[in-house]
């Protein structure tokens, strides 16, 4: 979710083969959509059941996954089964609407068949405001990435700006050394201690300015599909159109696609690691460090937080909860000669 939409997390279970994360996406005062990814495994690998008390059913719910099920309603190209019976009968009961426009979202690889398991729900308060469509695949999975357009705009927050940093590497740290002992002159006994740090201070930065420079922190990672994938993997959907009759062709493009990607993601990580060591930046290891312990996923600012039965989307009024919070438990109790000291 994007970091300028407001969202807040509702549910995520895994149980008798059915996983479900959902969570809700705010788009304007009291008003949300329900979004909620389902996998259901298939009976034929797995003991599954499909539970619909865990699937909201609101008129502004958008439920997709993988639920492994055939019906008429959503796959023309598989015979129903129960657990499709099954599906059929909860948007009956709950008035929600498939999305899909008959169009497979699954090859086999093994037979080259085509199928539907995936299925995209809205309820009717979207339902009439979506478009679906698939689109062309782009990584290994036999499953064809679903596009959803929803008319719907949603509220979005404020994000603060990327902020320049000081360089670190490639510096000519002898030229900034060379340039600070040049300004820097004696401080005279008429000179505050906050005026000789302010002029000093300044001298660092006009010296920094033009010696070392400020760069922005780049929006994203060294991205794997290079070129020569994007090539190998049109390739490969073109043979996935004619499967009928190049399977075997399709099938070794797809193991030829698989072998680059992963060699190019090894190589990707492999930068990384090794521009993390040579590096005297320190944070930058630790960086790596705690995006793989998980610090991504338990820093999300546009998460919406519960306080005292209030949902608060905002910035402020979550500093505002902050401060309040903490001016309650932090009292610290000063005599009146600390305060005179103070």
């Amino acid at each position: 979710i994007k970091t300028d939409i407001a969202f807040q997390r509702t549910d995520a279970r895994d149980e008798n083969g059915m996983e479900t994360l959902t969570t809700r996406v705010f788009t304007g005062k009291g008003k949300w959509i329900d979004l909620c990814n389902v996998y259901i495994a298939n009976t034929k690998t797995q003991d599954s059941i499909f539970l619909p008390t865990r699937l909201p059913s609101t008129p502004k719910a958008l439920v997709v996954g993988d639920f492994n099920g055939h019906s008429a309603l959503w796959d023309r190209y598989q015979p129903q089964d129960s657990r499709g019976r099954q599906i059929e009968d909860w948007l009956r009961d709950t008035d929600l609407q498939v999305l899909n426009d008959g169009s497979p979202t699954r090859v086999s690889r093994s037979t080259g068949n085509q199928s539907c398991p995936d299925l995209s729900i809205a309820g009717t308060g979207l339902a009439t405001r979506s478009s679906w469509t698939t689109v062309e695949p782009i990584g290994s999975s036999d499953h064809s990435p679903i596009l959803i357009t929803i008319g719907e705009k949603p509220s979005l927050l404020p994000v603060a700006p990327r902020i320049s940093r000081w360089r670190t590497n490639g510096v000519d740290w002898k030229s900034f050394q060379e340039g600070v002992e040049a300004r820097v002159r004696v401080f005279t006994k008429e000179e505050s201690l906050s005026e000789r740090t302010k002029r000093f201070n300044k001298t660092l930065i006009d010296v920094a300015t033009t010696t070392v420079g400020k760069v922005k922190p780049s929006k994203r990672n060294k991205q794997w599909i290079t070129p020569s994938i994007r090539t190998l993997i049109k390739q490969r959907n073109i043979l996935r159109r004619n499967i009928k009759t190049q399977r075997k062709e399709w099938l070794e493009m797809c193991q030829i696609v698989n072998d680059e990607i992963n060699k190019e993601k090894m190589e990707s990580w492999r930068e990384l690691l090794s521009d993390a060591e040579i590096t005297s930046n320190e944070s930058a290891m630790w960086d790596i460090i705690k995006s793989l312990n998980g610090t991504p996923d338990s820093n999300a600012p546009n998460e919406a937080l519960q306080y005292n039965n209030r949902l608060i989307t905002h910035a402020k009024g979550k500093a505002d909860i902050f401060a309040d919070y903490y001016a309650s438990v932090s009292r610290l109790p000063m005599s009146k000669e600390d305060r005179n000291l103070n």
